[in-house]
């Protein structure tokens, strides 16, 4: 959707619409990808008899709607696949979760179908499984694995040695 105003005034669109337009072109992307000529008309973008091929194999591109507002939370509950809250403590991050959970409740969706993708300074810490345990209880069920070495020599050690230690567990 975008924060940054100076990108909008560099395109000349105007910053306070950036909201619903977001809103509309989910919406219109969605329509598009049915494969049938689409009319649409929305205020922002106008087409008329536009067609989108191929389709997407799945039926549909996932959105992911990322953002750490309370905004960005009612969004992925009301258009969303997945949601990508990018950033906060534990405690935010179950706030944003539940916004998100009761908005897709309140617009008819099932909020347990939105992937919800996070990370957790304890990854990287002492006790790992901890965070882990942490996140899914949250409703956590996409972890962001933290950088835990940037040395490239001994990339394949050190994340296959979190892969058996976090995540084999973790997945089990």
């Amino acid at each position: 959707m975008g924060w940054l105003r100076e990108e909008f005034e560099a395109l000349g669109v105007p910053f306070e619409d950036r909201a619903a337009r977001t809103d509309a072109a989910i919406t219109a992307m969605r329509r598009l990808w049915s494969g049938d000529p689409v009319d649409v008309d929305d205020g922002f973008q106008t087409w008329r008899s536009a067609v989108s091929l191929p389709t997407p194999t799945r039926g549909a591109v996932p959105i992911v709607i990322g953002g750490h507002s309370d905004a960005a939370a009612r969004r992925a509950g009301r258009l969303g696949d997945g949601f990508f809250p990018g950033k906060g403590d534990p405690e935010r991050l179950s706030e944003l979760v539940g916004i998100m959970r009761a908005t897709a409740q309140e617009e008819g969706r099932d909020p347990d179908v939105i992937e919800v993708t996070a990370a957790h300074q304890g990854l990287a810490g002492n006790e790992p499984m901890r965070a882990v345990e942490e996140l899914a209880a949250i409703g956590v069920t996409r972890m962001i694995v933290p950088t835990l070495t940037t040395d490239p020599a001994a990339a394949h050690d050190v994340y296959g040695a979190f892969a058996q230690r976090i995540i084999g567990p973790a997945n089990s």
